[in-house]
This record gives structure tokens, C-alpha cells and sequence, in this order.
């Protein structure tokens, strides 16, 4: 199964989204019926969204589409591209989403595509803080479910750049509640440099040399059978 398949599947089957709404427990939306005729995709909304200026002041706006529903309340996807992408990456996901009956928002973090701004590598002041904003938007839909004013029903879906994303904005915000991330990275640095070699002792934060470890010595016994 392809990583884009293995996330739809994930969301739609595992994330708690319901498409029907009402406060008892959540129920995973059922499959689309095989014998049904696909439907022809919608063609999103397209906006651009003002969000945190960069640090020099420059102003930034995120290109933005979302994929509405026609009638009723729907729990609301936002989809998150990887790094180096924009949100034309995610039009597929996003279709297949739609649907199935969710309304979907799909963004070109800043820094890539037509948003502006420079990239921060998924910082909480910028990216993060930037994916707040986006569900504030959805808040304010008439299309989506609420759980509470301005608090919607609400899941993040991304791979790699934005799987960490998806992950990061789940301990920012309370407001989501449901997240699927896959080939995501712990450790940003790492991932960018695999197996790196060091030019130099790194120091801490403070700018001091490590405290040194004690490595434990290693000895050998031999023993006698007879």
C-alpha cells in the first residue's frame, strides 16, 4: 500500500473523525460502496490567509485551498505537505477525503510555493503557530462540526515535513483531535544529515564543553574446563 493510501485509510478508519455528528462516541466514517461511480472532484476555494509577520516585519500570507462540503457540518482534514512541496502535493488526498466526507484545508507552508515568508523548520512561533491560524479558519466554517466555539472537529494528516507538523500542532493546540503522521523524523538535524561527521566537540546550549562520561572498561575472564 502506498504511503498516501496507508494515510487516507489511517484518518478515515483510525483517527475518531466522525462524519455524522453528535456527542456520543465517535464512529469511523463507513467506505465509499464499491459499486458506487466515483464522483467528480470538487474544485477547492482558493484564499490566502494572513499569519505571523517574519522577524524583520515582513508581512506573510499562506496560499490556501480548502475543499468544501454543500450541506451540514463536517468534520474538517488538514493536510500538511512535505518538505520542498506545496499544497498541490496534497490534491489527491485531499479528494479522496472530500469524498468521503470531510472538508478539507490544504496549505503550502510558508516559504514554499506561492505562500511568503521564509521556511523556519517547523518552528511553534511560525509553521506551528501558522496551523492554528488555519484551524481558527475552520472554526469559522459553516461547513465544519464544532466540539465547542471556535473549536472544531479537527485532524492533521502529513508524511515526513508534515507528519512532524501534524504531531508538533497536536501538542500545541487541544483543539485536534485526531493526527496521522508517517515517515515522519525525530530528530530534524539528523534527518537533514544523516550519519554526519563532526567538524568540531560540540558544546551546550550555554555554549560550554560537555561533561565528559565515564565509559565502563571491558575485561575478559578466561576459564578453565577440565
Amino acid at each position: 500500500m502506498s504511503v498516501r493510501a496507508s494515510l487516507v485509510a489511517a484518518l478515515a478508519i483510525g483517527a475518531g473523525l466522525a462524519i455524522a455528528p453528535g456527542p456520543a462516541a465517535i464512529a469511523a466514517p463507513a467506505p465509499l460502496p464499491a459499486s458506487a461511480p466515483a464522483a467528480d472532484p470538487v474544485s477547492p476555494e482558493v484564499t490566502t490567509v494572513p499569519v505571523r509577520a517574519e522577524p524583520d516585519g515582513t508581512p506573510v500570507r499562506l496560499d490556501v485551498s480548502v475543499w468544501p462540503q454543500s450541506s451540514g457540518r463536517h468534520p474538517v482534514v488538514l493536510l500538511a505537505h512535505g518538505f520542498g512541496g506545496t499544497k498541490d502535493s496534497m490534491t489527491s488526498e485531499a479528494d479522496d477525503l472530500h469524498a468521503r466526507g470531510y472538508v478539507v484545508i490544504a496549505w503550502s507552508a510558508r516559504g514554499h510555493g506561492q505562500s511568503g515568508g521564509r521556511i523556519h523548520l517547523n518552528d511553534p512561533t511560525y509553521e506551528i503557530a501558522d496551523a492554528r491560524t488555519l484551524l481558527d479558519l475552520a472554526a469559522k466554517r459553516s461547513d465544519v462540526e464544532l466540539d465547542a466555539p471556535g473549536d472544531p472537529r479537527a485532524g492533521v494528516m502529513g508524511a515526513s515535513y508534515g507528519g512532524a507538523l501534524g504531531l508538533m500542532l497536536a501538542g500545541a493546540d487541544h483543539r485536534v483531535d485526531g493526527v496521522v503522521s508517517a515517515i515522519t523524523w525525530n530528530d530534524l538535524a539528523d534527518a537533514f544529515f544523516p550519519q554526519a561527521a563532526l567538524a568540531a566537540v560540540p558544546t551546550t546550549a550555554a555554549g560550554r564543553s560537555p561533561i565528559p562520561t565515564l565509559r565502563p572498561r571491558l575485561t575478559t575472564t578466561a576459564i578453565s574446563m577440565s
